[in-house]
């Protein structure tokens, strides 16, 4: 994670001074931060329903065109709860000088996961783990005053391993025959591809 934040500020480091001429010049470098309120489309979560929800918060710094900062998340996939963190790149396509504007967006990182207590006792989901969050998007911004207001579009990427422990076989009195017992421990890999609705608040 920490070289990918590396790269990342790098990246931006260089394209900041390489960049148009028609930065911010009474602030060239500034605290910024956002709380994003996001809407996921998800056709396999079925136990939560097709729309699930990802607040967000991201706090950095901009510079010219460029914002860069690091931010952490709150999402859910079933009974699996999961806190991405991640490094976060904007660039302002139309310059520093234009306020309200389009913007391109990138946020990498990894995710936190664990499973959330139910009260049944035939759940045989035990533990999960998360690794990479890759989440990309476009919008446009709009400034009131300090206020900056966006509203973005686009897809991100959760990947989680899951674990199953079940029990024994057994008789079925109802069916009248034999429940043969799955393996005793199952490993399942899913990727989350959601597209994605965000409507921020910051500076």
């Amino acid at each position: 994670m920490k070289y990918v934040l590396g790269v990342a500020f790098l990246v931006a480091s260089i394209y900041s001074v390489a960049g148009p001429s028609d930065s911010l010049k009474h602030k060239p470098l500034r605290y910024v931060f956002s709380v994003n309120s996001s809407m996921s489309f998800c056709a396999s979560c079925v136990e939560d329903g097709s729309l699930v929800a990802m607040p967000s918060t991201i706090h950095g710094i901009q510079y010219k065109n460029v914002r860069l900062g690091v931010g952490v998340g709150y999402t859910a996939f079933g009974q699996v709860r999961m806190m991405p963190y991640f490094g976060s790149l904007t660039f302002n396509l139309f310059g520093a000088k234009v306020k309200n504007g389009f913007f391109l967006q990138c946020d990498y990182g990894s995710t936190h996961a664990w499973v959330a207590p139910v009260a049944r006792h035939d759940v045989s989901l035990k533990s999960s783990t998360a690794t990479n969050f890759l989440q990309i998007s476009t919008g446009y911004a709009y400034h009131y005053q300090k206020l900056r207001m966006a509203v973005q579009i686009g897809f991100h990427s959760l990947k989680t391993s899951m674990k199953y422990e079940y029990g024994g076989g057994g008789y079925n009195l109802f069916f009248a025959d034999y429940i043969a017992a799955p393996p005793p421990n199952t490993t399942k890999d899913v990727e989350l591809r959601r597209l994605f609705l965000s409507i921020s608040f910051g500076l």
